[in-house]
């Protein structure tokens, strides 16, 4: 009876939560562009703490398709977040239209931050990219909030860099994403594509319906080998 017993809680407490992915593009696009899972700001690369940017701008500077996140009255609008639904060349930089573009300045790092909304485990996913094709070089990488480096840093000057890693965090804790001037911040306008998802069931978490389902029917197993049991031996005590 015990193993039945295991097997029911096991059916009831072992299904995870659906996984949920987001995405720092999709917050910046979407129809009322709002700061909630992600934090776009100023980063410092050490400890991870995000100072937000104080200024969200659609369209940005007159153009329609882009969102920009900058503090106001910053010389040349950097450091910055942008994000453009449409693809194009603006000078020297590649317009992506599918991830953020993150600009530093020579005095900060611009960046991102994860936020996660409860504890769990949960994988980062995506790319930094050049998007000037003059670049100078930057510093890229990403760090838990006073903790570990969970991407170590380093010196993109040309191409991109994948990434893929998992990070058990608690609710309100954060992994920031952050590119650096490497000395000197012109052409340095450096996509970041990422997508976070959800993993790991939350400790203490209100199971959803598909866990209640999983429950009832086992706990009707052990009820029905229970049953079971009792009538074999009522059988065997009449024999």
């Amino acid at each position: 009876m015990k193993k039945i017993l295991f097997v029911a809680a096991a059916l009831a407490f072992a299904t995870p939560a659906s996984a949920v992915t987001v995405d720092p593009y999709d917050q910046l696009t979407g129809p009322t562009p709002a700061v909630g899972s992600f934090v776009f700001g100023t980063v410092n690369p050490g400890t991870g703490v995000i100072t937000p940017f104080n200024s969200l701008q659609r369209p940005c500077d007159g153009n329609a398709p882009v969102t920009c996140f900058r503090n106001a009255g910053d010389p040349f609008g950097i450091p910055s977040a942008v994000a453009s639904t449409v693809a194009f060349p603006s000078g020297t930089v590649n317009v992506p239209n599918d991830r953020i573009f993150l600009h530093p300045s020579n005095g900060a790092f611009a960046g991102v931050s994860f936020v996660a909304a409860l504890s769990g485990t949960y994988n980062f996913a995506g790319e930094f990219s050049m998007q000037d094709v003059n670049p100078s070089g930057v510093e890229i990488g990403a760090i838990i909030l006073n903790g570990a480096p969970v991407l170590t840093s380093s010196l993109l000057f040309a191409g991109s860099r994948t990434f893929n890693f998992d990070a058990l965090l608690n609710a309100g804790q954060s992994v920031s994403f952050f590119v650096g001037p490497a000395g000197n911040s012109n052409n340095d306008s450096t996509g970041l594509f990422l997508r976070v998802t959800g993993l790991a069931p939350v400790v203490g978490a209100v199971p959803e319906p598909s866990t209640w389902l999983m429950m009832i029917l086992g706990f009707g197993l052990v009820g029905g080998t229970l049953r079971s049991r009792r009538r074999a031996a009522t059988g065997l005590a009449a024999a």
